[in-house]
């Protein structure tokens, strides 16, 4: 069933019957990797939204609430940073 229009989605519910509750988590599994295997094959990819952060200052602290690995671009030279905070 074609429920709504998401922000980068169609959104569709798929309802199956399931013999048992145990098998469910086995079956939206088995289903959800049939799928993605079934729109790779015919080439359909899934948008997933993007989203730019800007930094306008080196403030410390807005770095250190980044997650570790992050990449910033361009705010304070050519070159990307990669934040590596510690825990």
């Amino acid at each position: 069933v074609f429920m709504l229009h998401g922000e980068s989605s169609l959104d569709f519910n798929l309802r199956v019957f399931v013999p048992s509750p145990a098998e469910i988590m086995l079956l939206r599994d088995r289903l959800n990797r049939l799928i993605n295997k079934a729109f790779a094959a015919e080439g359909i990819e899934i948008p997933f939204p993007q989203r730019d952060l800007h930094i306008r200052s080196n403030d410390l602290a807005v770095l250190q609430t980044l997650q570790p690995g992050t990449v910033i671009k361009g705010s304070s030279g050519p070159e990307p940073v990669t934040v590596t905070t510690k825990p």
